[in-house]
């Protein structure tokens, strides 16, 4: 029994020793590869574009309108109304700025997809943005594609062919000859919007404080001029989509209580639409002398 203790022992350490001297034998091939492995690990987040984060602080802006009262009365008089107050604006304004619609039109009036699709880096010395030669031509504007194989290459120019075909301008070069080098589609415009606006919705955070409601709103790019941009006029465009949001909904229903008001000849259902209106009416001067009508922008980006 001690016996094969004592062999045990001696095998356990004749392993270590051998492992100590294998590794040892082979020390400047583990420090080359170590080295190897931290020059790579160096080269590859140095080749990492810089990212610039735009932030600002917001606060939400009370919307007090006293409608209390008149929602009582309405409700004795049997009329029932929308006061268009019913639900949180900071909350909704929160939830729009992540809506597919929202950031949409924020692409198309703006024209930005190639900003947001096809940046390579940002020129600290000439503060411009380089785009990614392999996706997209900055001087001529258009968007390229580069096929993975020539199969891929060869699909790519009958679809052409064919949509040149129906355009009546049929195409010069020869439709089955190949190559791997880019090509600039002038069919093709690009990603998506639903792709852009996805990629969109990653450079932007949003985050709320649930003790004082303030918000914390920023956007991350390579361009540290268009993350403050961006940030600037995604939150004027949600102030002013909301405000014309509620201008819209208050006249629509001051024109429907002018319609009661000329279909009763009740006293008191006049006198309760009358004072409706009047208060619509303050809804909407607020509106239009409140820029920042949902958002108030304490630290600016």
């Amino acid at each position: 029994m001690i016996k094969n203790k004592n062999l045990q022992l001696d095998q356990d350490d004749y392993n270590f020793k051998s492992l100590f001297i294998a590794i040892w034998q082979n020390k400047i091939l583990i420090i080359l590869i170590t080295l190897l492995s931290a020059i790579c690990s160096i080269h590859y987040s140095l080749s990492l574009p810089n990212f610039y984060t735009s932030t600002t602080l917001l606060a939400p802006v009370e919307q007090k309108m006293e409608t209390g009262a008149l929602r009582t009365f309405a409700k004795i008089a049997g009329a029932n109304v929308d006061f268009g107050d019913q639900y949180n604006k900071t909350d909704y304004g929160l939830e729009l700025i992540y809506s597919s619609k929202f950031l949409e039109k924020f692409i198309i009036e703006n024209k930005i997809k190639p900003e947001i699709m096809a940046v390579k880096n940002w020129n600290k010395a000439s503060k411009k943005i380089v785009f990614d030669p392999e996706i997209y031509d900055s001087k001529t504007k258009k968007w390229k594609i580069k096929p993975k194989s020539k199969f891929q290459l060869y699909v790519f120019k009958i679809k052409s062919y064919i949509l040149n075909l129906f355009k009546n301008n049929l195409p010069e070069s020869d439709i089955g000859s190949s190559t791997n080098e880019n090509i600039t589609n002038t069919n093709y415009d690009g990603p998506s919007l639903q792709q852009t606006v996805k990629e969109l919705r990653t450079m932007i955070n949003v985050t709320k404080n649930q003790k004082n409601g303030f918000v914390i709103f920023s956007i991350t790019h390579q361009s540290p001029f268009l993350a403050k941009k961006w940030t600037e006029s995604l939150i004027n465009n949600l102030n002013s989509d909301i405000r014309s949001i509620d201008i819209k909904e208050s006249k629509l229903l001051i024109k429907y209580l002018e319609e009661q008001i000329a279909s009763t000849s009740l006293k008191e259902l006049r006198l309760i639409f009358y004072a409706l209106i009047k208060n619509q009416t303050e809804k909407i001067m607020l509106a239009e002398t409140r820029k920042q009508y949902v958002f108030k922008v304490i630290d600016p980006p």
